[in-house]
């Protein structure tokens, strides 16, 4: 092969690769560094509560909590807190506070519909601010703010699960089952079940 036609081949070919890390450049990073939503919760700044967010005025979401955090929390007027965790209780961590517990054990490789009615019920029939927390504050505490946004804030499925995945919560993919939960939800039935 002559060497014109071999410093082509050459050229061409550094010239495409050189295409692909352009595209990626000025296409690819840019969406991936797309602004949250306005309509999604709105971070609160703490000193001791993780992945704190603001859903409404009254309806918040967060990390496991420790005694300091609950101790914020009370500062804050959050008034009752729903523990979504199954092997962890907040009985300890709340000492020294007024705030009312709750608990609803899920496991978040296997929802279950009832759990979801039970934790919209009590966020229905709160009594003031209310957050609802898992291990991660991810996967089963944005399990219950899509559905919370589809029968509260009739969000449609398609906008819950986005803010669940996309909403910059911490979502494990591994928990594909939850997407699907609202997917296939029957939320005529779940909701005249949570105001019944």
């Amino acid at each position: 092969m002559p060497i014109f036609a071999m410093f082509l081949q050459n050229y061409f070919t550094l010239m495409r690769k050189l295409g692909y890390v352009i595209l990626f450049l000025v296409v690819l990073i840019p969406l991936s560094a797309q602004p949250r939503s306005e309509k999604w919760a709105k971070a609160v700044n703490s000193d001791y509560v993780e992945n704190f967010f603001r859903i409404d005025d009254e309806f918040f979401r967060s990390a496991n909590l420790s005694s300091n955090a609950f101790k914020e929390l009370e500062l804050l007027g959050i008034l009752e807190v729903i523990n979504l965790r199954t092997y962890h209780s907040d009985i300890s961590a709340s000492k020294g506070t007024s705030i009312k517990l709750y608990r609803v054990k899920m496991d978040a490789h296997h929802i279950r519909e009832k759990d979801v009615i039970e934790v919209l019920r009590i966020i229905n029939e709160r009594n003031g601010k209310i957050l609802v927390h898992c291990k991660h504050g991810s996967d089963r505490t944005g399990l219950i703010v899509a559905m919370y946004r589809i029968i509260f804030q009739n969000w449609s499925k398609k906008d819950a699960i986005d803010e669940l995945v996309n909403g910059g919560y911490g979502y494990h993919t591994v928990f594909s089952n939850i997407p699907k939960f609202i997917e296939n939800a029957d939320i005529a039935r779940i909701k005249n079940a949570v105001l019944e």
